[in-house]
């Protein structure tokens, strides 16, 4: 909003969301002095609202259920997760769709310089625009121009199977060489990594950050999405699951699963990043550590946070604590070893569409 004088200035306003992402649908509200960002939701942003009584009450259990599990074609749309769950769409006939309208132009182009510059009218069933992350992990809403994604795992998938040859090659010459944009590329990274090419069943060798700590051998297990409810489910977290959020981050990490390293069983938080300094919640630390916990079947001996970072990139974090309060005091429950899991080279080893 603008002061009498014309300068901005920040203060304590209203603020309207729409579910609309068309840039083109808020000229005359930004020349009334309106501050326009487009943000997508996270999952976990989603399953909040579709787990809340209000939702629940105008629409269905159902309804909720069915709206999260389309999050995996629609990503961080939750208007299209909403509509085509209440109009009965099959999520993967609007994608086709939008693919034969789009689809060529996006696949020769996405991966070039200057793609992100473009402000025409572009399906959000298969890009989302963000605003660019500032290396603290928030939006940049006054960045310009905007950040574009893949709308979703699904679409990323779809997309490389269009186009194989051609957007293989371009996304190796942009992440194998360094010619990426921090701020700008992280959503875009963590898709390509943890969808778009093989994670499971690939050995990494990990290299502590940690001082004196000895490298170590790790094959991921097979993938599965995370349910609306994880948290709230005691047995629902198992050994040897790789969990992977439908779409965006978890409040600590992409992915995480408890697996058995050098004969300790060891909660993993996997995150995938482009950035030198990536901040490490221990809140978001805890509530995974605590979820595993309730499953009084599962030992869990050390935990590790493992950085997935590009062929060329640098990684400089803190080492966290897990801690746990005991009435007025917070007691240290182990320190957390920060590792780098691979500086990752994209191969041709892509994951297919039934995977």
């Amino acid at each position: 909003m603008e002061t009498m004088e014309g300068s901005p200035k920040k203060h304590a306003g209203i603020s309207i969301i729409f579910t609309l992402f068309g840039p083109s649908c808020y000229k005359e509200l930004t020349k009334q002095g309106w501050h326009k960002v487009l943000p997508t939701w996270s999952a976990e942003e989603q399953a909040e609202l579709f787990n809340s009584i209000q939702f629940r009450t105008k629409y269905s259990e159902q309804l909720a259920l069915h709206a999260y599990n389309n999050i995996q074609y629609f990503g961080g749309s939750v208007r299209n997760n909403i509509q085509a769950t209440r109009r009965g769409t099959r999520p993967l006939d609007l994608i086709e769709s939008a693919i034969l309208e789009n689809g060529e132009y996006i696949c020769e182009r996405f991966f070039q310089d200057g793609f992100s510059g473009i402000e025409g009218v572009m399906s959000d069933i298969l890009l989302h625009r963000n605003p660019e992350i500032l290396e603290g992990g928030v939006y940049d809403f006054d960045a310009k121009p905007y950040a574009f994604s893949f709308a979703s795992s699904y679409v990323l998938r779809r997309l490389l199977a269009y186009k194989n040859n051609m957007m293989v090659a371009d996304a190796k010459n942009k992440y194998n060489t360094g010619t990426y944009r921090v701020g700008e590329n992280g959503i875009e990274f963590e898709l390509l990594c943890l969808h778009g090419f093989k994670i499971s069943d690939v050995e990494f060798v990990a290299q502590p950050l940690t001082f004196g700590t000895k490298a170590m051998k790790v094959t991921f297990p097979p993938k599965q999405l995370l349910a609306m409810n994880w948290r709230e489910q005691e047995d629902y977290l198992q050994a040897n699951v790789l969990y992977i959020s439908p779409y965006g981050n978890l409040e600590s990490g992409n992915a995480f699963c408890l697996m058995k390293i050098k004969r300790k069983w060891t909660l993993v938080i996997l995150q995938c990043t482009i950035a030198e300094n990536h901040p490490v919640k221990q809140n978001g630390v805890k509530i995974i550590h605590d979820c595993y916990k309730k499953n009084r079947n599962l030992p869990l001996d050390d935990t590790v946070i493992m950085f997935i970072i590009p062929f060329n990139g640098k990684l400089k974090t803190k080492q966290p604590l897990i801690v746990q309060q005991k009435g007025e005091e917070a007691h240290e429950v182990q320190r957390v070893t920060i590792a780098v899991t691979a500086q990752y080279r994209i191969e041709n080893k892509l994951v297919t569409l039934d995977q």
